[in-house]
């Protein structure tokens, strides 16, 4: 389990900064327009998904998957031990269908997204 959450710090320590400049660059675009600003946005989102084109990442992630399948949805750890009072989870277990469906896909199916520009 510590291997795996060693893995999660090190990807948020990779995505999060090449995520802040994908979105600047997103909202620069979106008040501006300006054709370089739009180049720049299409280069910031190639580098944020050069992080999931890792194949030796995604061969440990599949090999780490089968072992989650027991876990509890709730099992949650906070940093005061109570919910009431707490800041921060310090621990969690997700379950092994955590992020994944669980019912019937076919193409009738649809995903609708808002944006909202002022």
């Amino acid at each position: 389990m510590e291997e795996i959450l060693a893995y999660i710090r090190q990807h948020e320590t990779a995505i999060q900064p090449l995520q802040k400049d994908y979105c600047e660059k997103l909202w620069q675009l979106s008040l501006t327009g300006d054709e370089k600003v739009e180049k720049e946005l299409v280069e910031a989102k190639a580098r944020y998904l050069r992080v999931y084109n890792n194949k030796e990442e995604f061969r440990q992630l599949q090999h780490w998957r089968p072992s989650a399948s027991s876990l509890n949805p709730i099992d949650v750890t906070y940093n005061t031990g109570d919910p009431s009072t707490a800041t921060s989870i310090t621990a969690f277990t997700p379950s092994g269908s955590f992020g994944q469906a669980q019912g019937t896909r076919d193409p009738r199916q649809a995903q609708f997204g808002f944006k909202i520009t002022f």
